[in-house]
């Protein structure tokens, strides 16, 4: 009998492994490895790991001079990711390990400054402490690098939301804590919050979708009952209160039309390694930039990217700015025009996020001064 909220997933997984696969899952890793971009020669830690998904996906594009771990709680599932890598020639290293922390563990070469890229994929709230697992991950990132990780969008699972309310009416709760999850902000607060800033927030597209009706109700209960993500709603003592109330509620919801959407889909965000400076913070609105790397950041727009005519520049990817919105900051001669994310719940194709440009305008002098008159800008107090 499991002691634990961590042995309690282990053994729901380890039951759940051999089908896993045939889930929406797959898209989603691929969905992974489309914002997080791994490159050739890149160090990635794929955290719940799972069957593998995206750590295998992300070795196709390290390639050999990469590397690619990946940690899991479950033997079940790593089971099935270490067949699948035999059956692939992958040299993807799959660990057991609790992954809220990774203390003692032996996943970089000695003298490396930490990985590039760390994702964690549909298992954030299943973890009793997912800030301090945050906060823990981002001391193995290395400076700039990339942590993926993503929270269900809110109410999206028709069995886990009916069930969620009925369980208040029992005494019982679900498996995991998701009740930090209120908004799409949550999981970005929840983020900055561990020291990290974020980059990028958007809604991935839906990845699956289904169609309930009242009729079915019992059934979507008695099907939810037999997973081990809701067995406990099935025990004897509670089954048949616990059976009337789902129907119940799903009817409620279901109002006139007597159906009920189930969209599987996710609020994603893509966080950087928090950097310190002694350098002076300024504000603009809501917006604070650090004028240091604004002006450092601008210039290798300028230096180093690729001209794309009428005197704009295209800002690299590494230096995408890390708040994505629909701000402007404009100063003298360069403006920052921030574009949010393209993906909604509608766009089934997952568009490719849209990046920060910085606009560089033709002086009208030879005034080639890199500071931003201050004059525009109010200091922090």
């Amino acid at each position: 009998m499991p002691n634990s909220q961590t042995d309690l997933i282990r053994t729901i997984y380890d039951e759940r492994s051999e089908q896993y696969d045939a889930s929406f899952h797959g898209l989603l890793a691929e969905e992974y490895i489309r914002v997080a971009q791994p490159q050739d020669g890149e160090r990635v830690l794929d955290l719940a790991c799972g069957t593998g998904l995206v750590a295998l996906l992300a070795e196709e594009r390290v390639g050999a001079r990469g590397r690619v771990v990946g940690v899991d709680i479950s033997e079940g599932m790593l089971n099935v990711a270490r067949r699948k890598a035999r059956q692939t020639g992958s040299s993807v290293s799959f660990i057991q390990h609790d992954i809220s922390d990774l203390s003692g563990l032996d996943l970089l070469p000695s003298g490396s400054d930490g990985f590039d890229v760390i994702t964690c994929a549909a298992a954030l709230v299943l973890l009793p402490d997912p800030h301090g697992a945050v906060r823990h991950w981002a001391g193995l990132l290395r400076p700039g690098g990339r942590l993926v990780t993503d929270v269900a969008a809110r109410d999206v699972h028709v069995p886990s939301r009916i069930l969620g309310r009925v369980g208040d009416r029992l005494g019982l709760s679900l498996q995991w804590d998701q009740s930090w999850v209120r908004d799409e902000g949550s999981l970005e607060r929840l983020l900055a919050g561990a020291g990290l800033e974020v980059r990028t927030v958007f809604m991935s597209k839906t990845f699956q979708v289904r169609e309930y009706t009242n009729a079915e109700a019992p059934q979507v209960f008695e099907q939810a009952v037999a997973s081990p993500m809701f067995r406990n709603f099935g025990d004897p003592s509670v089954r048949e209160e616990a059976k009337r109330l789902f129907v119940e509620r799903f009817a409620e919801e279901a109002g006139s039309a007597g159906i009920l959407l189930d969209e599987a889909k996710m609020h994603a965000e893509v966080p950087a390694t928090h950097h310190k400076s002694n350098a002076k913070n300024y504000t603009r609105g809501a917006r604070t930039w650090n004028l240091a790397r604004l002006l450092r950041v601008a210039k290798d727009a300028i230096t180093q990217s690729r001209y794309n005519g009428h005197s704009q520049y295209e800002l690299p990817a590494e230096h995408t700015n890390p708040i994505a919105s629909s701000e402007q900051l404009v100063d003298g001669d360069i403006d920052m025009a921030d574009a949010s994310s393209s993906s909604s719940s509608g766009d089934s194709s997952g568009g490719e996020d849209a990046p920060s440009i910085f606009k560089s305008r033709k002086r009208k002098n030879s005034e080639t001064s890199d500071e931003l008159p201050p004059k525009r800008m109010s200091k922090r107090q």
